[in-house]
């Protein structure tokens, strides 16, 4: 129940087509794939929550058995078909499958005579009426058996009835009790013998049930012992807690129980185990086998136990040897000669047919941690906390830790091929030669402690610690990483099992490792069996590991002894069965939708059409393996995306984001724990509809639409353009036409007048130099205007000096009462281009509306500067301001100025950075004292027309 399971009392299990298992609880269904439950009740369609059975036609279609009828599984939920008029009140049980239909047992009342309906495609009718005689037996069971293809009927004065092709036979005997069915293979019952078909009659057999591999007989009082039968080679009795209720072996030889408190498995025979309870100790810390195959157990408490197959046996014998309780150690070891020596923490005891004694040679207070037999001399070692002992030919041999001072203690021990030793212990690894002691170091070993090692017939060295496993070269000596990353984890011990097998005992697993593959360059050369498989033990204990001599390994865990018969391994054959369990889209409401609703179960559709704007597609998987659902790992491509299939994942989902409208075809395939592939990937084609704008008629219209959007824009530009390159036109010929106005406008009467005048006195003033400089000023000044007549900008030092010009002439046409001075900063690039007369436009207004007619004349400052990237301009006068300008309506006002604000207003919006122009009147104790002029031209200012 705690794994999904709605209720804890099971009646029925049964498997389908695709690998599901269907149980039938006393409160609700449940569809099952070895990892997860689906459960079923009224809620989804059925009469009842309570059940008879499941069963699937030969059309693959699921039908739940009630004593209201038949309800039949959609993919998702269930229809219930109800009874006509004719069967209505009968309690309906006893279905089966009969060629091609269902077939249930119907009465009124529970115990009464029954009659067998038919059901077949939604429709239920009498088929007691279809066969001559049925009508005549008192009828209270019927089973199908598949291997004769017999219908047996029970009758309730303990006759068996056999149909057989539309023909009925009584068998021979009465007196049978029940009608069992498991699997193919129906039986009657008689007591605790059992019956099968044969011919017209029945004949005695001795299984209740068989399978391919595994056959199954319930012994004891309300068959609370199963002996157990696999491939013939070894069986077992398993002691069952719980009443059973039935038994199913399911398609890969999984042993499946139906019971009153939940379901149990038997996946394998080949672990069996036994907790501190059953072995009578705790802190289990020794483990050796005799001769005769019994395994003997020694605790940190003191406790020596022996276990002889059967049960554990407490010894006490060994203690007239000491003064006080003493604790056993992890180096036990079985000699050849057949006696055990048993490592504890006052020497050695050794057991032989004299029964217990202590090894004299190793110092009773010693602390022995390890016991090694050398196969080539016979020479003994004992690894103990104060140094090693040698007993070799009598002799006794030690080596103090003076022999090297951090060798620490021994708790591992082989031979090498060259003669030399190599030890493991709380320092690493150390090389021997009975002489001195020398640490080996790598880089790719471990620098803390190593725990066991051994030697494989090829001369290789495996290591055992606390990083993993390791493998030391028995050419080269060289080491490297036992097994590949990821999966070299904390190793504790190692045991030869045969000529070509090691076994590792890790954290919570065991680890076997065939040594063909690994020499051969072969990948999968190691096999890891764990809890899913049957390895139930946790932590294995150094030197743990022990074989029996009768093919059986027993490892010592710190939580349990796990005995280990490899020849009860089965390599599962069968691949998973695959099914896509859901195809999910997600929209904009980010919500998981469900695509195909139930119809994935029954068939995979030609193309499952998935909807338009889809933003997510999310397809849900799973290989059914019952062996070992946990190491089922799958690998899947879409294909019409990618050719590339991806990497192994025990992930049962995948998510594809954005795929753009078109066919696609999503393939799976599926390994089991054993490697088995499934030779055929599944398929599963989709096709993802297009939204309106994916259409070809939508990409048509967009196309018209977009060439008609295209003419309009290309003639709407076009007659932008040329009304802009108009306007521009205008705007320069506004500007030349008003730029020469300006200046010729200084020649009028009045101007030339006084010009002329001012030259005139200079020449009776016999200041000939003057005049000729003025004559001269005054015909260069018409000269450049005229010649850049076209020109809209110049350099701004053309500009001042333009200016200048036009500066000195005003001088001498208001005989001096009129000052000026110009400035340039040196930050400022003089060949930055600027409108042409610009200044001289402010210029003139100050002269023409400042101070043209103030007696005492005026001042103009003009000066250029560099401000925040930017070239600023300042024209400043001390005139009589705008506002004075403006009433005494002088002519011409300010006609310059507006053009110089309408070139600036085109050119700003050409131009990301924007120019400015400001005017401001000054002021004096609150009286007019002149006019400023601010003018920003942003560095890389265009002022291109075009």
């Amino acid at each position: 129940v705690v794994d999904g399971l709605p209720q804890s009392q099971v009646h029925s299990i049964t498997q389908d087509g695709r690998g599901f298992l269907w149980i039938v609880t006393k409160n609700g269904l449940s569809r099952f794939d070895g990892m997860d439950f689906i459960n079923y009740g009224r809620k989804d369609g059925l009469p009842t929550n309570v059940l008879q059975s499941v069963l699937e036609d030969s059309d693959g279609r699921i039908l739940a058995v009630s004593n209201e009828g038949i309800s039949e599984y959609n993919g998702s939920s269930f229809l219930y078909y109800s009874p006509p008029e004719q069967f209505d009140s009968m309690i309906f049980s006893g279905a089966l499958v009969y060629k091609g239909s269902i077939l249930l047992l119907c009465n009124r009342d529970p115990g009464e005579p029954g009659i067998i309906v038919r059901f077949s495609k939604g429709v239920y009718s009498s088929f007691s009426d279809e066969i001559p005689g049925i009508r005549s037996i008192d009828i209270r069971n019927i089973k199908y058996d598949k291997p004769s293809n017999s219908l047996l009927m029970l009758d309730g004065s303990g006759h068996v009835y056999i149909l057989r092709d539309t023909v009925l036979h009584k068998a021979g005997g009465h007196g049978y009790t029940d009608l069992q069915h498991i699997g193919d293979r129906a039986r009657a019952k008689i007591n605790d013998e059992f019956y099968r078909p044969a011919g017209t009659g029945l004949e005695r057999d001795t299984e209740v049930f068989s399978g391919n591999d595994i056959s199954v007989r319930p012994v004891g009082p309300a068959g609370g012992t199963l002996i157990v039968n696999n491939k013939g080679v070894s069986s077992a009795a398993i002691e069952l807690p719980v009443y059973m209720l039935g038994y199913f072996v399911d398609r890969e030889n999984v042993l499946w129980l139906a019971t009153e408190s939940n379901m149990f498995s038997l996946h394998t025979l080949a672990f069996s185990s036994f907790s501190d309870k059953d072995i009578g100790s705790k802190n289990i810390w020794s483990i050796a086998c005799e001769g005769n195959g019994h395994v003997w157990l020694g605790s940190l408490n003191g406790d020596l136990i022996e276990y002889d197959g059967h049960r554990f046996i407490p010894h006490y014998e060994h203690l007239r040897l000491f003064s006080i309780v003493p604790s056993f150690y992890k180096g036990s070891r079985q000699m050849s000669d057949g006696s055990v020596w048993f490592a504890t923490n006052m020497g050695i005891i050794r057991l032989d047919g004299g029964g217990f004694s202590r090894v004299k040679a190793v110092n009773h207070e010693a602390q022995v941690c390890y016991i090694y037999e050398d196969p080539v001399d016979g020479s003994v070692f004992a690894g103990t906390d104060i140094g090693l002992y040698r007993l070799w030919k009598e002799k006794i041999e030690f080596y103090g830790r003076a022999q090297y001072p951090e060798i620490g203690i021994v708790e591992g021990m082989t031979r090498l091929n060259d003669g030399t030793y190599l030890l493991s212990g709380h320092k690493g690894l150390v090389a021997f030669d009975l002489r001195k002691a020398v640490p080996v170091t790598d880089k790719i070993l471990p620098e803390g402690i190593t725990l066991t090692v051994a030697k494989d017939p090829v001369g290789g060295a495996w290591i055992t610690s606390e990083e993993g496993l390791f493998y030391r070269d028995h050419l080269t000596g060289a080491y490297s990483p036992g097994l590949p990353e990821g999966t070299n984890r904390p190793a504790n011990s190692i045991i030869l099992m045969d000529s070509i097998h090691l076994m590792v005992g890790r954290g919570s697993d065991i680890c076997i490792i065939d040594l063909e593959k690994f020499y051969s360059g072969e990948g999968s050369y190691f096999r890891i069996y764990d809890k899913t498989d049957g390895f139930d033990g946790s932590d294995c204990i150094d030197n743990g590991l022990v074989s029996d001599g009768k093919g059986r390994f027993w490892i010592l865990t710190a939580n349990r002894l796990v005995r280990f018969d490899p020849r009860d391994l089965k390599v599962n054959v069968k691949p998973p069965v695959m099914n896509v369990t859901g195809v999910y889209y997600q929209d904009d409401s980010l919500l998981w939708k469900r695509a195909a609703e139930g119809n994935l179960f029954y068939e995979i559709p030609r193309h499952l059409q998935i909807t338009a704007g889809t933003r997510k597609l999310r397809i849900a998987f799973t290989g059914i393996s019952t062996t070992n659902p946990e190491k089922v790992l799958y690998s899947y491509r879409l294909a019409g995306l990618s050719n590339e299939w991806s990497d192994h994942t025990g992930q049962r989902d995948v998510i594809y984001e954005n795929l753009p409208p078109g066919n696609y075809t999503f393939e799976l395939r599926a390994s089991n724990a054993d490697g088995i592939e499934t030779p055929v990937p599944l398929m599963l084609p989709l096709r993802m509809m297009p939204a309106l704008w994916q259409t070809l008629g939508f990409r048509i219209s967009a196309l018209i639409f977009s060439v008609i959007l295209v003419i309009a824009l290309t003639y709407l530009y076009f007659t932008r353009r040329q009304s802009r390159i108009r306007t521009s036109e205008k705007l320069r010929q506004e500007l030349s036409n008003l730029q020469i106005s300006s200046v010729l406008k200084q020649f009028d009467p009045h101007f030339t007048f006084n010009v002329i005048n001012s030259v005139g006195a200079l020449i009776m003033e016999g200041k000939r130099d003057a005049a000729y400089d003025y004559i001269t000023k005054l015909s260069s000044l018409l000269r450049r205007a005229f010649n850049e007549g076209a020109l809209v900008v110049r350099p701004v030092s053309d500009e001042i000096d333009f200016v200048s010009q036009y500066c000195e002439l005003q001088k001498l046409r208001f005989n001096n009462r009129f000052r000026y001075s110009i400035s340039v900063s040196s930050s400022v690039d003089k060949g930055t281009p600027v409108p042409r007369m610009l200044i001289q436009i402010f210029v003139e207004n100050a002269v023409k509306h400042g101070f043209g007619d103030r007696p005492g004349g005026g001042k103009v400052e003009i000066e250029l500067l560099k401000e925040n990237d930017a070239l600023l301009i300042l024209v400043r006068d001390n005139g009589v301001g705008r506002q004075y300008a403006t009433d005494k309506s002088f002519s011409d006002p300010g006609s310059g100025i507006m053009l110089v604000s309408s070139i600036f207003r085109i050119m700003n919006e050409r131009n990301s950075l924007k120019s400015n122009l400001e005017i401001k009147d000054l002021f004096n104790d609150g009286l007019p004292s002149g006019t400023e002029v601010r003018i920003w031209i942003p560095d890389g200012y265009d002022f291109s027309f075009a």
